[in-house]
């Protein structure tokens, strides 16, 4: 059975890209000879780290053509037109021309519209834009209608839908009214740990120790996310303030692209005279990162979006404290993180308090031997493998009943 990898994604993308690579690594890595898998990338820039990364890919250029056919044919009469004049769904003729019998999204792609004859899988990260919808990247020029576009095409017309976990599936059906047994658990699985396990010997190597001398004076904490406004950057501020205030020392790395709230984070760093405890980075290398989960004293994230993250099961595999939003995680996550109160940031500045002046240490060791044994025993290579390869080899069986 052949099957396309699209990898519809960017290297600015965050944690999507990431579970995106990932993901090709596992399907790549897998010596399953029933099935083969072909990359298809969507723009150039991801075809080069693909090929960097030692992966052979396909490039779908007319992404663009293939959005606005979607929006013409959306009218009945323009639908009509389109008919008479045989002018064919772009997407639809690759497929076909390349002989591609089923489609694994690696995720929620506008291409999914396209679907129209193939069979499809598909990754969701989060429903958030329908839980969460006030936050301003949500409310942009047509994003929830375009992403409910998506998701209700997944809903009606997915072989099967994944998603990171139990909370997710419940939110998801119930939210969109869709059958439990179309929607699989797979955890997500970080790219980094196995880069790191990988390349151990090489990662000082490339990295400019220089830069990151700040880690040998206080405590760091760290908070990799990019500068969206459901990320909380705006949390962490307010809670380093009420610790500056105590006069205690520590410092805080925030690191990723603007997404529209860098402008409004940095000046509310400057405005509370907090220039010192913080280390802004727009963009770190993967060597970079690691090195930082392998230097800084924790990991803090109060995001309100998703149910669980990658930088979660990082931490978790580095062995690092992390500290997480409180009532954001499913339950069984949530107790292997130090919750805070998202309401309340004082709640957090008195838990970093405490860490930073080191109480409670046995607390903090024993969630992390629980989260490196939770990791170990559920973002293992060869079980995220297995999930996903259940969910293709019972398509298979099933495509079997015709030609």
């Amino acid at each position: 059975m052949k099957v396309a990898i699209i990898f519809d994604s960017d290297p600015h993308g965050g944690g999507g890209f990431y579970q995106s690579l990932r993901t090709v690594e596992i399907l790549k890595s897998s010596n399953v000879s029933n099935f083969k898998f072909e990359i298809v990338t969507t723009n150039l820039t991801s075809k080069k780290v693909i090929e960097k990364n030692g992966y052979k890919s396909m490039l779908f250029s007319p992404k663009r053509w293939s959005n606005l056919y979607y929006k013409l044919t959306s009218s009945k009469i323009l639908n009509l037109i389109i008919s008479k004049l045989k002018i064919k769904n772009p997407f639809t003729s690759f497929m076909k021309k390349n002989n591609f019998d089923l489609i694994y999204f690696l995720g929620p792609s506008s291409l999914i519209n396209l679907c129209d004859e193939h069979n499809f899988i598909v990754n969701i990260y989060d429903i958030n834009h329908k839980l969460d919808n006030f936050f301003p990247e949500y409310k942009r020029k047509n994003v929830i209608d375009d992403r409910e576009n998506i998701f209700q095409n997944c809903i009606n017309k997915s072989f099967r839908i994944i998603v990171d976990s139990e909370r997710a599936k419940d939110e998801m059906k119930f939210v969109y009214n869709c059958f439990d047994s179309k929607i699989e658990i797979v955890p997500f699985n970080p790219y980094l740990p196995s880069y790191y396990e990988k390349n151990k010997d090489k990662i000082i190597d490339n990295i400019d120790l220089k830069k990151f001398n700040f880690l040998k004076k206080h405590k760091t904490f760290f908070y990799p996310a990019q500068f969206w406004a459901h990320k909380n950057h705006n949390y962490i501020v307010e809670s380093a303030k009420i610790l500056k205030e105590k006069n205690l020392n520590f410092n805080i790395i925030f690191c990723g692209s603007n997404k529209g709230n860098y402008n409004y984070i940095v000046n509310k760093i400057n405005k509370y005279n907090l220039q010192e405890n913080f280390k802004i980075f727009d963009f770190l290398t993967d060597e970079e990162v690691i090195y930082l989960y392998l230097n800084i004293s924790a990991i803090i994230m109060p995001t309100y979006v998703a149910r669980s993250t990658l930088p979660l099961y990082e931490s978790f595999y580095f062995e690092k404290t992390i500290f997480y939003s409180k009532d954001v995680l499913e339950k069984k996550l949530e107790n292997l993180v130090s919750p805070v109160n998202l309401n309340d940031p004082f709640d957090f500045a008195n838990q970093l308090e405490n860490f930073i002046n080191e109480n409670n240490n046995q607390q903090f060791n024993n969630k992390l031997k629980n989260a490196k044994n939770y990791y170990l025993n559920n973002c293992d290579e060869k079980l995220i493998s297995k999930k996903i390869f259940k969910i293709l080899q019972n398509y298979k069986y099933l495509s079997e009943r015709w030609s």
